[in-house]
């Protein structure tokens, strides 16, 4: 094998993983922005009434109906969580 060869062969190879390293890069900042409701409890309050109104094809009345009992749901939750957390 030349030298000239095996240098094109390593270039080759350098710009495949830096296009793979770019294109991974690029998928987990598009897959982190998507996912941003994993950032606290009231993001995930957020997602719920989006997802409800979304799936449900709630009006807005029927939003104002549910947000109280999504709220309540909520606060519950939490509750339940911190009462467990000395256990886990």
């Amino acid at each position: 094998m030349t030298p000239g060869k095996l240098w094109g062969g390593l270039v080759v190879l350098f710009c495949a993983g830096a296009l793979i390293g770019i294109a991974g890069a690029t998928l987990y900042y598009q897959y982190e922005q998507e996912h941003q409701w994993d950032r606290g409890p009231a993001a995930k309050h957020e997602r719920i009434m989006k997802r409800l109104t979304q799936e449900l094809a709630l009006t807005p009345a029927q939003q104002a109906d549910i947000e109280p009992i999504i709220s309540r749901t909520h606060v519950e939750i939490l509750k339940l969580r911190f009462s467990h957390q000395p256990e886990v």
